[in-house]
């Protein structure tokens, strides 16, 4: 899948799993890299913001995403319950155990409607998850024991989780600072130390993702997107788009 790593923004919010199957390519979460590459795996929430760089050109996966609210439905019970372990540990090692369940899903999506489809589906996505818990238990269950989410950590959580919600009013800092109890200031210095980023970059980064998720995938206006991202006006949003590119909408849409 060539075009993964552009394709994976324009989903959000969502959690993806993913499996390696052939080639490489480096992925930074938490302000570590790690190598994907066959036989490793990869769970990411939507709050994650992971990058993926250095993408070999024939890197290769399975993939599986779901929207958030949907996914919330699937992880009800033990996966939602230990969810903390794919948060902290989003990367591991597999075998093909959980190839049975991810080829069921493949096949389900793929395949004709049928009565029962949806409950199939979402029985079988339940299974594959339970699946992963089993693995990422026996690798990290050890090392989540012993640690404790700090309170830089909970606060660049508690940051993106408000993002996710308002991003389309609100692309004040203070506003989140506020939201969150805390000075401006104060969520700088958090963001940086935990995300390498400062809060503007995180939500100008949300916001041009939506953007391009428009442009690409609807076929908005450019006064209609502006209105839609509380932009004052259709100028405001292209001149707000160069600066963050390099380049004009227009040039953009026709790529």
């Amino acid at each position: 899948m060539h075009d993964f790593a552009t394709r994976w923004p324009n989903v959000l919010p969502s959690y993806l799993l993913l499996i390696c199957r052939k080639g490489s390519a480096s992925l930074t979460v938490h302000c570590e890299k790690v190598k994907l590459e066959p036989g490793v795996a990869a769970l990411l929430s939507y709050d994650l913001f992971p990058e993926f760089q250095e993408v070999s050109d024939d890197f290769l996966v399975d993939y599986c995403w779901m929207k958030r609210d949907y996914a919330d439905s699937v992880f009800n019970g033990p996966v939602a319950d230990q969810f903390d372990i794919f948060y902290w540990h989003p990367v591991a090692r597999v075998d093909n155990g959980l190839d049975l369940w991810m080829n069921v899903v493949t096949q389900l999506m793929q395949g004709p409607d049928s009565t029962h489809r949806d409950e199939i589906l979402f029985n079988s996505l339940k299974n594959l998850f339970l699946n992963c818990l089993d693995v990422w238990r026996g690798q990290f269950a050890g090392r989540l024991a012993s640690r404790k989410v700090n309170q830089p950590e909970k606060i660049c959580t508690d940051f993106y989780n408000l993002l996710f919600e308002h991003f389309k009013m609100h692309r004040d800092i203070t506003y989140y600072a506020d939201r969150l109890c805390i000075s401006p200031n104060y969520l700088a210095m958090v963001t940086r130390k935990v995300a390498n980023e400062s809060p503007k970059d995180i939500i100008n980064r949300r916001v041009m993702i939506e953007i391009k998720n428009m442009l690409r995938n609807t076929q908005m206006t450019i006064a209609q997107i502006a209105d839609e991202l509380n932009f004052s006006d259709a100028s405001y949003l292209c001149r707000y788009f160069r600066k963050n590119t390099g380049m004009a909408i227009s040039e953009y849409r026709k790529q």
